[in-house]
């Protein structure tokens, strides 16, 4: 009898793990994501980096937790131009915060080939942070041009940039997104990719300003993230 019972318990802790499989592991790791690969001459950029950890509790549903820190930063694509003399002067502003991001996740998962799987899901994030917003001053000017010969040419256009320091500045960003990517699982270690489009909402406060408050989405300007996850 006491036989017995020890290998009831062993053939049903192992019926349960079969029953997990092998998508039904945890897994812990780090992130990084930019939407700045594809982003073209879009004025705002996004770096994160961070920790994110994957539970299942079905077979191929789980969610997913993130911890991370990020880097936002946006030129204001007009600015405002001037002329002095022969010279076109443009100034723009440029935000540059840091900010602390928390986010969280579900995902689905199917097999594609052996050790690879598709996955696709839904994401909400949220970061408070600070930084400054410059002044970039751009000059623009002709300028004659040397011939091979050492005599004057034509005019050719040349322009210098400077930064001027500004203003402390905050700012509260939040973003939800679907997602999809692809991911490699080896027997301890996934590595996978993921793209995600936020549509993203943020709150700028400035000193003996209003709060600046918009909310943006660019269908083509994609996220790309990268991670590594130990899996247990």
């Amino acid at each position: 009898m006491k036989y017995s019972f020890l290998i009831s318990l062993v053939l049903l802790a192992t019926s349960s793990f079969a029953q997990r499989g092998d998508s039904a592991r945890n897994a812990i790791g780090i992130y990084g994501e930019t939407n700045g690969m594809f982003s073209g001459n879009n004025v705002s950029t996004m770096f994160t980096a961070g920790i994110q950890y994957n539970r299942w509790n079905r077979k191929h549903f789980s969610y997913k937790l993130m911890l991370g820190m990020g880097n936002y930063s946006e030129r204001d694509h007009g600015g405002s131009s001037s002329i002095s003399n022969d010279t076109l002067v443009i100034k723009r502003n440029v935000l540059d915060i840091k900010l602390g991001v928390i986010g969280a996740g579900v995902k689905y998962d199917r097999q594609f080939y052996r050790k690879l799987y598709f996955f696709a899901g839904l994401e909400l994030r949220a970061g408070y942070g600070s930084g400054t917003q410059d002044t970039s001053i751009v000059r623009e000017y002709n300028k004659p041009l040397s011939t091979p010969v050492g005599g004057p040419g034509l005019m050719g256009l040349y322009s210098t940039e400077q930064t001027k320091d500004g203003v402390t500045a905050s700012m509260f960003y939040a973003g939800f997104t679907p997602s999809f990517g692809l991911e490699l699982r080896l027997r301890r270690f996934t590595i996978g990719t993921e793209f995600l489009n936020y549509v993203s909402y943020r709150s700028v406060s400035l000193p003996h300003h209003s709060t600046d408050a918009t909310v943006d989405f660019d269908s083509g300007n994609l996220t790309q993230r990268v991670f590594l996850h130990y899996r247990f």
